[in-house]
């Protein structure tokens, strides 16, 4: 598939910005496809996944400097047949899971036998609280506090993800907007760390979205674009693995 089969309202170029996004239904295309494909890509561009409505949005900046519409455009053609195979992958994987399941519960279940009525009462159901000083349990919404997203935000969803979002102390920033249903907060929390040696980082959380402003004694663009990458690639394990390594 070539960027050229693709309907116009579904493909935008920014030449100036680098960028080109891809709106993808969500309905088509489920979220595991459009992970698997935004890792395949992740080594060689700039990935950054949004929501709007029901489909989704993917940002995709090369590595290699601004280029031409064109090449922007082979660029999202060749996103779009990854999609596409990965789609198919995870659609084969589903259609054979029921089966797979169901031959493992049976040879698991014939080598231990059934649970005894002792160990049945011996099971701890207690959902006991536990001590978490340096708030590893908490969640986004608690550390940072929700808020509601001002009439600006909410008309400012077109805008590139690394959009500057103005100065602060004298100091360029770049705000990133990490939509809740596709980003893992611990994975945030684990890039921050990451580049903390690098930038700057204050944090929000609004009714859509993780929010990072970032300022840098270097490119900030540079720094919130890797920071981003870093993200989704840690984002996409914790989907596999069921957590943040």
């Amino acid at each position: 598939m070539t960027a050229a089969t693709l309907p116009q309202d579904l493909v935008e170029t920014d030449v100036a910005d680098g960028t080109v996004r891809l709106r993808v239904d969500a309905q088509l295309y489920p979220l595991e496809a459009v992970y698997a494909a935004a890792y395949v890509f992740i080594d060689r561009c700039y990935v950054f996944l949004d929501r709007e409505g029901e489909r989704l949005r993917v940002s995709l900046s090369p590595k290699d400097g601004a280029l031409d519409e064109a090449a922007l455009r082979d660029v999202v053609g060749e996103f779009t047949n990854e999609l596409l195979s990965c789609a198919w992958r995870n659609q084969i994987a589903r259609d054979n899971r029921a089966t797979l399941e169901a031959v493992t519960a049976q040879a698991l279940a014939g080598a231990r036998g059934a649970p005894t009525l002792a160990e049945l009462e011996a099971f701890d159901f207690s959902e006991e609280t536990f001590d978490d000083p340096l708030g590893i349990a908490m969640s986004w919404e608690e550390k940072y506090k929700k808020r509601e997203r001002s009439e600006a935000e909410r008309s400012d969803q077109r805008r590139p993800p690394w959009a500057g979002a103005g100065e602060r102390g004298g100091r360029a920033v770049i705000e990133l907007r990490f939509h809740r249903g596709l980003y893992d907060g611990n994975a945030i929390d684990a890039a921050l760390k990451v580049f903390a040696e690098h930038a700057r980082f204050e944090q929000r959380v609004d009714d859509e979205h993780f929010v990072v402003a970032v300022s840098a004694d270097e490119d900030e663009r540079v720094v919130a674009r890797e920071l981003a990458n870093y993200a989704l690639g840690l984002t996409i394990r914790s989907a596999k693995t069921g957590g943040v390594a």
